[in-house]
Formats: structure tokens, C-alpha cells, sequence
């Protein structure tokens, strides 16, 4: 019964073992992201490090959010 509801709840991971494009697009995907998430922090870190302005940093995210808003509406 176990067994039963843990394979409910499981990722299929069959397209990746069996097809070596989806593998690497996969893959891709996971250094891109990692990359994106490198930059949401490095950005506002060397900021602050520069400017040493909360302020500054502010700014930066709100310049970083203003296209999502617009474009996402």
C-alpha cells in the first residue's frame, strides 16, 4: 500500500533516461536557471558593495521588476 502511494507522488523520469535531447535541453535548463538565480543575488551584492546604498539597491530591483509588471500584464 505504501509502494502504491509513494508511486503516486513520484516524478516520471523515463524521458530522461531514454531520450538524450531532452537530457541535454533538460540540463541546459538547470545552468540556465542556476545562472539566473547567481545573478538575482551578485546584482544587488556588488551594489551594495560599491555604492554601499540600501537605496541604490532599491532601485536596481525596481528597475529588475518593471518590465515583469508591464509585459506580464
Amino acid at each position: 500500500m505504501v509502494s502504491k502511494f509513494i508511486n503516486k507522488f513520484t516524478i516520471d523520469i523515463t524521458p530522461l533516461k531514454n531520450y538524450k535531447n531532452f537530457r541535454n535541453l533538460w540540463a541546459s535548463g538547470v545552468v540556465s536557471y542556476l545562472g539566473s538565480m547567481i545573478t538575482y543575488v551578485a546584482i544587488p551584492f556588488q551594489i551594495k558593495n560599491m555604492t554601499h546604498s540600501y537605496l541604490a539597491v532599491g532601485l536596481s530591483g525596481a528597475v529588475e521588476l518593471a518590465p515583469l509588471i508591464v509585459f506580464g500584464l
